[in-house]
């Protein structure tokens, strides 16, 4: 199974929900295929298992390819990378670290998201804010 197709079947099928995919891992065995989904609220457990037999049975109807697969449904967690702008939204209020293209990195809470750049109050120097464009950003990650 090609990842293009697969990722096109997930997001077709989570069009309209309050779901959005994060990532999708398919190896190129293709024997384990993660898809990390996600919701401004969160997603359960129960979610992650309804949402894999959706993805599971549409996989199987078009038929991608004769390989045999297993499919595991996750939420991201916080051990992931934040990948999209909507993930950072959904974690204002939170600590982050983020390591810049740089090199530099700085961690604090994240008070601010636009389309562009974040705003963090950074711990480590009191009262220090910084805005970072996404374009500067290498790796950010949610601390717990």
């Amino acid at each position: 199974m090609r990842k293009e197709q697969i990722k096109q079947v997930i997001e077709e099928i989570l069009k309209g929900t309050e779901f959005f995919l994060v990532d999708l891992s398919v190896p190129a065995t293709g024997q384990l295929i993660t898809a990390y989904v996600d919701s401004d609220q969160g997603i359960t457990i129960s979610q992650c298992g309804e949402l894999s037999r959706k993805f599971g049975k549409e996989l199987d109807e078009r038929d991608l390819g004769d390989q045999t697969y297993n499919l595991e449904v996750s939420s991201p967690g916080l051990q992931r990378s934040l990948v999209l702008k909507r993930q950072y939204k959904k974690n204002v209020g939170r600590n982050v670290e983020v390591m810049k293209k740089d090199g530099t990195s700085m961690s604090g809470k994240l008070v601010y998201v636009d389309e562009d750049k974040i705003l963090i109050h950074e711990e480590r120097k009191p009262d220090t804010e910084e805005m970072i464009n996404f374009s500067e950003i290498s790796k950010a990650q949610v601390v717990v």
